[in-house]
């Protein structure tokens, strides 16, 4: 652990042969990427305790094969999916919970949603500024989970819009 880590320095990852899981615990200074391409290759991201974060680069999953994205306790961060590029469309899991804001696009196109293909798994944890949630962007979903969400409202599917079937959509709260 490194409590005084700031920031992933341009450097940081370039001397590691291709590292596969990103793991930043407890670094209560850490506020940013320095450089998302950092990122390119990983397959797990993991920030836990990180209470300075306050956002990824817009662009950090443009070019990486990211599978798994697990965000606990960063307090300070506001997680947002509507960006350009959203979620890399290799993310399988998404596991966000105690975060300042979690955000979905209320409404995106139909080429849009590829970005979001293959995300099975979402979990969604303490996060009071979630309000209402758009199922329509994804179509893959298997199992949806919120906790602590006190100011969630509705689920929905934007009017004029299907779902695509979803394979034993199990939703909890």
């Amino acid at each position: 652990m490194l409590p005084q880590l700031i920031n992933m320095p341009p450097f940081g990852l370039t001397k590691l042969p291709s590292p596969k899981t990103l793991q930043i615990s407890s670094c209560s200074n850490f506020i940013s990427f320095e450089d998302p391409k950092l990122l390119d290759g990983l397959e797990q991201l993991v920030i836990i305790d990180c209470p300075a974060l306050t956002s990824l680069p817009e662009d950090m999953f443009k070019h990486t094969c990211i599978s798994s994205i697990y965000i606990r306790r960063c307090g300070s961060l506001e997680f947002c999916c509507c960006h350009n590029d959203g979620l890399p469309s290799s993310i399988q899991s998404l596991n966000v919970t105690m975060v300042k804001k979690m955000e979905f696009p209320k409404l995106i196109s139909l080429e849009r949603m590829q970005l979001y293909s293959s995300l099975s798994f979402l979990l969604i944890g303490n996060d009071v500024g979630l309000v209402s949630f758009p199922l329509d962007v994804l179509p893959k979903l298997q199992a949806l989970s919120f906790l602590g969400c006190e100011n969630l409202k509705n689920i929905y599917i934007p009017e004029g819009r299907g779902i695509i079937a979803q394979n034993g959509l199990k939703v909890s709260f």
